[in-house]
């Protein structure tokens, strides 16, 4: 009998061509807030946000250390694939938001995934183009 996962803990998935592209640590930040957002109900002026503080960041990534969580997002920014924002009106307050930029995203994919000849690699870009387009979508509004 062979087991699917090696562990009872949930499993990070990272694409490794955007691993390759942006960095692994980056790759993993930015597959982890795309995983959040799609567990999100804030949206802002019609943006999907999720807010996070450093020390919960190093709580999902323990295997990073503060600094690369801060570069990889740095990094993000930099390469405009994320935002990252302060929405709290209370300055003791340090968490952040982040939303995906996912026009941004896409084009990136684009670059380092081109479409191909063959028709299976077609239906791929097709999903790949359709994922994208689904984190897009927002449904209601929610004012912080």
């Amino acid at each position: 009998m062979t087991q699917k996962i090696v562990t009872p803990e949930r499993p990070l998935v990272v694409p490794p061509l955007l691993a390759a592209e942006i960095g692994l640590a980056e790759a993993i930040i930015l597959q982890q807030i795309n995983y959040w957002l799609r567990k999100s109900d804030h949206i802002i002026d019609g943006i999907k946000w999720i807010w996070q503080t450093f020390n919960q960041w190093q709580e999902q990534f323990p295997f990073l250390s503060m600094r690369q969580i801060r570069q990889g997002i740095n990094k993000l920014k930099a390469l405009g694939l994320i935002q990252v924002e302060r929405k709290s009106a209370k300055t003791w307050y340090q968490a952040n938001w982040y939303s995906i930029c996912y026009d941004n995203l896409k084009a990136l994919w684009h670059r380092i995934c081109p479409p191909r000849a063959n028709a299976s690699d077609r239906s791929d870009q097709i999903h790949l183009h359709e994922a994208i387009a689904s984190d897009q979508e927002t449904s209601s509004s929610k004012e912080f």
